[in-house]
């Protein structure tokens, strides 16, 4: 049950999210991970997650790596923003992020 209302919070947050994605190249090839927790769980995207208090997009991106994958980059600056206001199907809003994408090169 905890769990359950935990998940709950997560997806009904009373407030907006800021969140970074980095785009990592290596040899033409971009580094992708298999996301291992909703809203995207199992499918594969660029590293990235939320931003701790504290840190710049840069920062952010750079441990989110590191954490995702054991592979330490230098992020450079952000290169592009974009938010996400997903609704159910009552209209109710889950998941609010803005987001700041970071380029690197690994």
């Amino acid at each position: 049950m905890k769990n359950r209302l935990s998940q709950q919070k997560n997806d009904y947050p009373g407030n907006p999210r800021v969140a970074v994605g980095a785009v990592v190249f290596k040899d033409e090839r971009v580094l992708l991970v298999r996301r291992g927790q909703p809203p995207s769980e199992d499918l594969w995207a660029i590293p990235g997650g939320s931003v701790e208090i504290g840190e710049t997009l840069q920062e952010a991106a750079e441990r989110e790596i590191l954490e995702e994958t054991g592979i330490t980059v230098r992020a450079g600056e952000p290169v592009y923003t974009f938010d996400v206001i997903d609704r159910d199907s009552a209209g109710k809003i889950r998941f609010p992020f803005l987001t700041g994408s970071t380029g690197s090169t690994g």
